[in-house]
C-alpha cells in the first residue's frame, strides 16, 4: 500500500504540473510558486514513513518512476503527452495569438521574455518558439544580425525605444503619456493603418523618437 500511494501521488502530481503549462517553467510568478509549494506539501502529506525500510522503498520507487518516465519520454507520443512540443509564438515577425492562448502564455510574458533577451523589435524576429521546458528560443530574420553601435554608426538615443501602447486591445495610457501623446492621436494612427476597432489590435508599439507605430493583430503570418 505504501508503494502504491507513492506511485499514485507521483503520477497525479506530474499530471497537475503538466497542466500548469509551459509558462510556469519559463517565468515563475508568485502564484506559480505558491501553487507548486502547496502541491508538494499536499502530495506528500498522506505518506507516512515510520521505518528505514519504508524510506529505502520510497527512494527506490521514486527512482524507478523517474527512470521509467525518462525512458518512455524517448517515445514521441509519450513525450508529447508528458513533456509537450515546441510552440511557435512569433512567425515572420507576426504574433500568433491563438498559440499564446492555448499555452496560457500572456502577451506581457512574451514581451518581457523578448526584452530580457535583447529583442526589442518583433518585426525583426523570424521565429520565437516556446520550448517544452519553458525556454523561449528566438531566430532572427536572415537580413537581421546582431550589430554594435559602431557597426551601424547610430547613437542609441537616436535609435529610440519601442513603447507598448496597446496590449490585447487595451490602451496603455501611462505609456502614451511617456510619449506625450493621447488616445485620440493613437486612434488616428491606428485608423490610418486600417484598424478601425481597438479590439482588432492585439499589440501595438510606438518608437519614442520618431513616433513610428507598429501594429500586430495577433493572427500570425500564414499561421
Amino acid at each position: 500500500m505504501f508503494i502504491v500511494e507513492i506511485i499514485v501521488l507521483f503520477l497525479l502530481t506530474l499530471f497537475i504540473i503538466r497542466m500548469f503549462g509551459h509558462s510556469a517553467f519559463s517565468q515563475i510568478t508568485p502564484h506559480d510558486l505558491v501553487a507548486v509549494f502547496f502541491l508538494v506539501i499536499i502530495a506528500t502529506a498522506p505518506i507516512e514513513i515510520n521505518t528505514l525500510l519504508q524510506s529505502i522503498l520510497g527512494v527506490i520507487t521514486v527512482g524507478v518512476l523517474h527512470y521509467s518516465m525518462a525512458r518512455l519520454s524517448l517515445l514521441r507520443k509519450f513525450h508529447h503527452l508528458v513533456v509537450g512540443e515546441p510552440v511557435i509564438f512569433i512567425k515572420h515577425g507576426k504574433i500568433i495569438k491563438s498559440n499564446l492562448k492555448k499555452n496560457r502564455y500572456s502577451l506581457i510574458e512574451l514581451l518581457s521574455s523578448l526584452r530580457s533577451k535583447g529583442y526589442l523589435d518583433i518585426k525583426n524576429i523570424q521565429y520565437a518558439i516556446l520550448e517544452p521546458f519553458g525556454d523561449l528560443s528566438v531566430v532572427l530574420k536572415e537580413d537581421v544580425h546582431p550589430v554594435t553601435r559602431k557597426d551601424l554608426n547610430v547613437d542609441v538615443e537616436k535609435a529610440g525605444f519601442p513603447i507598448t501602447v496597446v496590449v490585447e486591445g487595451i490602451i496603455q495610457h501611462e505609456n502614451l503619456k511617456l510619449l506625450y501623446r493621447d488616445e485620440r492621436w493613437l486612434r488616428s494612427q491606428l485608423n490610418e493603418k486600417g484598424y478601425k476597432k481597438l479590439e482588432d489590435v492585439f499589440f501595438a508599439t510606438v518608437w519614442d523618437k520618431n513616433h513610428q507605430v507598429m501594429v500586430d493583430d495577433g493572427k500570425g503570418y500564414n499561421a
